[in-house]
């Protein structure tokens, strides 16, 4: 999916940098979701957390470019 999703992000076509935007946000929304879940029912961090950090790391900086 990033490899998808850092390009489009960097796209010359504004269209598609709005496309690519908007699913990243639905994305985060969904990480986010998870985490809130696994707070709510008790569970820590784990290796998916930490593999997850390195993805939104990627996008933060591809969206910040």
């Amino acid at each position: 999916m990033t490899a998808v999703l850092v390009p489009a992000l960097l796209h010359d076509d504004a269209g598609v940098r709005t496309a690519a935007a908007s699913l990243v946000f639905n994305a985060a929304a969904f990480l986010q979701k998870g985490r809130v879940d696994a707070v709510r029912s008790g569970g820590g961090s784990g290796k998916k957390d930490i593999e997850d950090e390195d993805w939104e790391v990627e996008i933060a900086s591809a969206v910040v470019e």
